[in-house]
C-alpha cells in the first residue's frame, strides 16, 4: 500500500527533483495526491507539473484522509508554522533546507517534531550521496586498512573541479585514517565536469598507489537530490529513521548563524 503525501509550498526547488521521481517511480510506493502554495499561480503549475490536485489552503490539505505525510518546501520564513500545523494534524513531515531563519523558529520545530506519532526528517541529500556513504565506510573501516595515511580533518571537502570547500554532512570520527581526496560538485557555478573527472579516491601507502571508487559518476547535481526519492520514502514507509532529525537542523542553522555574527563583528564565536 502506497503512502499518501501531500505537499505544502513549491518554493524549494529541491521538491520537484525527487517529487517526480515518486510520480514516475510507483515501486517507490510513495502517491503524491495534493499541493498548496501561498502562491496561487505558482500552487497550480506545480501540481499541474506533478498532474496531481492543487487545494485551497494549508487545513484543506491536512484534514484528508489520504494524505498521511507531507512535504514542506516553502519559504523557509513558514517553515515553523506548517510544521506545527502538520504535527498537530498527525502527520509524518519531511522538511527541506534550510531548516528556518532563526533559533526560536528551530525551537519551535523540534517541539513539533518531538510529539509522539510525528515522524519527522529533513530532506538533507548530502547525507545519501553514494560517494559521501563509501566515504564514511572508509573512516569506519580505516582500522582495518594498514599503511593509511590520514589528512586531516576530513571535516572539511575540497572539490577539484571548481574551488569548492565546504563543510561535511557527517561528523567524521578522528585519529588514524586515510588520505581522502576529490569530493566534487559536478556543474557548481556552471563548471562542466570533465568525462575523466574523478569524484572520490584514496591512498594506502602500502599498496603505494590511489584507488579510484568505482562507483558510478554523478554527472549533474539534480541527480544527487532527485536521488533522495528512495530514502525518503524509505523514511514513509517507516523502514528507515530520519536522514538528519530537527535537532541536526537546528545544530547546522546554529553553526550558520555563528557564521555570520562572526562575519558581521570580526571576531571568533565560540559554541562549544
Amino acid at each position: 500500500m502506497s503512502v499518501g503525501v501531500g505537499i505544502l509550498g513549491f518554493a524549494h526547488g529541491h521538491v520537484h527533483a525527487y517529487c517526480s521521481r515518486w510520480r514516475d517511480q510507483p515501486e517507490h510506493g510513495v502517491r503524491i495526491v495534493a499541493g498548496w502554495d501561498r502562491d496561487s499561480g505558482c500552487a497550480q503549475n506545480a501540481c499541474k507539473a506533478l498532474a496531481i490536485e492543487c487545494v485551497p489552503s494549508v487545513g484543506a490539505l491536512l484534514s484528508r484522509r489520504d494524505i498521511s505525510a507531507v512535504v514542506i518546501a516553502s519559504e523557509t520564513a513558514l517553515h515553523a508554522e506548517l510544521v506545527e500545523q502538520a504535527a498537530a494534524a498527525g502527520k509524518a513531515v519531511v522538511l527541506q533546507k534550510p531548516m528556518a531563519l532563526t533559533l526560536d523558529q528551530a525551537d519551535r520545530i523540534v517541539g513539533a517534531a518531538e510529539r509522539p506519532g510525528v515522524p519527522f526528517t529533513m530532506a538533507w541529500q548530502m547525507r545519501m550521496a553514494p560517494h559521501n556513504l563509501q566515504l564514511i565506510e572508509l573512516q569506519q573501516r580505516r582500522g582495518t586498512l594498514p599503511g593509511a595515511d590520514h589528512f586531516p580533518p576530513p571535516s572539511l571537502w575540497e572539490g577539484s573541479g571548481g574551488g569548492i570547500r565546504g563543510p561535511s554532512p557527517f561528523p567524521l570520527p578522528a585519529g588514524e585514517g586515510m588520505r581522502l581526496s576529490c569530493i566534487s560538485f559536478p556543474r557548481v557555478n556552471n563548471i562542466p565536469w570533465p568525462p575523466s573527472g574523478i569524484q572520490l579516491k584514496w591512498y594506502l601507502h602500502q599498496a603505494g598507489e590511489w584507488t579510484i571508487s568505482d562507483l558510478p559518476e554523478i554527472r549533474d547535481h539534480g541527480e544527487r537530490i532527485a536521488g533522495l526519492a528512495g530514502p525518503l520514502a524509505e523514511f514513509l514507509r517507516r523502514e528507515r529513521p530520519a536522514i538528519a532529525t530537527a535537532q541536526d537542523g537546528r545544530n547546522a542553522l546554529r553553526l550558520v548563524l555563528a557564521c555570520y555574527a562572526s562575519a558581521e563583528q570580526g571576531r571568533r564565536i565560540y559554541l562549544w
